[in-house]
């Protein structure tokens, strides 16, 4: 199981939470466009770190019920990738994934 430390548990809380508040609907209309919004943010340094800390997350032994309680206990996550059909997994890669660099 990973385990984290307390700036990365911060630096996870403040996307999950900031970015994933419970107002994010009301400025986005997909999950896809709040972690573009993070990118636009914040520099590349900061995109490589979350990228890092989710890729962190999916290599864990937790199974998708108990991500899914992590992001919203421990990270103050408000989106629930259940009602995008998606699992937490899911969710997550498809994070890692936008935050991936592109080939040019």
């Amino acid at each position: 199981m990973c385990k984290l430390i307390d700036d990365d548990r911060q630096f996870l809380k403040n996307f999950f939470a900031g970015y994933f508040n419970q107002d994010w609907t009301d400025d986005h209309n997909s999950s896809d466009e709040v972690v573009q919004q993070f990118m636009r943010d914040v520099p590349r340094e900061g995109i490589d770190r979350l990228r890092a800390l989710i890729l962190n997350m999916l290599e864990s032994d937790r199974d998708n019920e108990e991500m899914d309680i992590r992001l919203i206990r421990d990270f103050g996550c408000g989106f629930l990738p259940s009602g995008a059909n998606l699992t937490v997994k899911e969710w997550l890669q498809s994070i890692v994934s936008i935050l991936s660099p592109r080939s040019e």
